[in-house]
């Protein structure tokens, strides 16, 4: 799961900042934090806020609670069917 700030208008057109930071999630249910190097690098390059900075990572400490508990999106059911729609969809087979 990425990251994102909330998407916005600028006038121009409707865009979205990638927060750089990840979190793969195995079928086991555990997880691994990814980019977090590359969080910390673009905090000073693109001077973060402290409010972006404070944000990312409450989000991301609400995904992982997410998944601790097995909460929807990351429960096994919602999986699932998120997998029958994407084959159906694309004609995959499983």
């Amino acid at each position: 799961m990425q990251l994102q700030h909330q998407c916005y208008n600028d006038g121009e057109a409707l865009k979205n900042i990638d927060l750089d930071l990840d979190v793969k999630v195995f079928p086991d249910g555990t997880h691994t934090i990814l980019d977090e190097d590359e969080f910390e690098l673009h905090q000073l390059a693109m001077d973060y806020s402290q409010d972006v900075i404070d944000i990312s990572k409450a989000a991301l400490n609400q995904i992982i609670e997410l998944i601790k508990h097995n909460k929807e999106p990351f429960n096994k059911q919602t999986v699932y069917e998120y997998l029958d729609q994407y084959t159906k969809n694309h004609k995959v087979s499983t």
